[in-house]
C-alpha cells in the first residue's frame, strides 16, 4: 500500500514538472509581466530598444524591443506600457487558445471567426486581438492595456 502511494506521489510530481516545462516551452512573451513594468525596467531586463519610431501622428512613445527572438512594439505613456503589439510571433499558434503563448489563462473570446479572435475579459487589458496567418500561426496579436484611439 505504501509503495502505491509513493508511486502515485511521484507521478503527480513528475506531471507538475512536465506541465511547468510545457508552459515554459510554449511561452513567447510574458505579457502580464511586461505590461506591469515601466520603460526602464523593460530595458534593464530585455536590453535597449532595437528601434524608436518618431511617427508624429501617434502621441505616444513608440519603441521596438527584441524579446525572445520576437520584435515587440510597445507604446508608452509616461514610461508605462499602454499598448503591446507583436507581428508574426514565433512559436505562437492561432488554435483554440492563443493566449497561453503569452502567459494568460484561457478566456473565451467575445468575437471570433476563422481568422480573428478578440477578448474583452482578460484581466489587466481593455482588449486583446489576434489574427491568424494561413499556416495556423499568428500574423499579429495586440494587447491594449490603456491606449485611447
Amino acid at each position: 500500500m505504501k509503495i502505491k502511494k509513493i508511486i502515485t506521489l511521484n507521478i503527480l510530481i513528475f506531471g507538475m514538472f512536465l506541465n511547468c516545462d510545457l508552459q515554459k516551452s510554449l511561452l513567447v512573451v510574458d505579457i502580464q509581466e511586461l505590461s506591469k513594468l515601466n520603460r526602464n525596467e523593460i530595458e534593464t531586463k530585455y536590453g535597449k530598444p532595437i528601434h524608436i519610431s518618431n511617427d508624429k501622428s501617434i502621441k505616444y512613445d513608440q519603441v521596438y524591443y527584441s524579446i525572445n527572438e520576437n520584435e515587440v512594439y510597445i507604446e508608452f505613456e509616461k514610461n508605462k506600457p499602454i499598448w503591446i503589439f507583436l507581428q508574426n510571433p514565433k512559436k505562437a499558434k492561432f488554435e483554440s487558445n492563443p493566449l497561453v503563448y503569452f502567459n494568460l489563462d484561457a478566456y473565451s473570446p467575445y468575437f471570433e471567426n476563422k481568422v480573428t479572435k478578440r477578448w474583452k475579459n482578460v484581466p489587466g487589458f481593455i482588449e486583446v486581438s489576434a489574427v491568424a496567418n494561413s499556416n495556423g500561426g499568428l500574423t499579429q496579436i495586440s494587447f491594449n492595456i490603456s491606449r485611447k484611439f
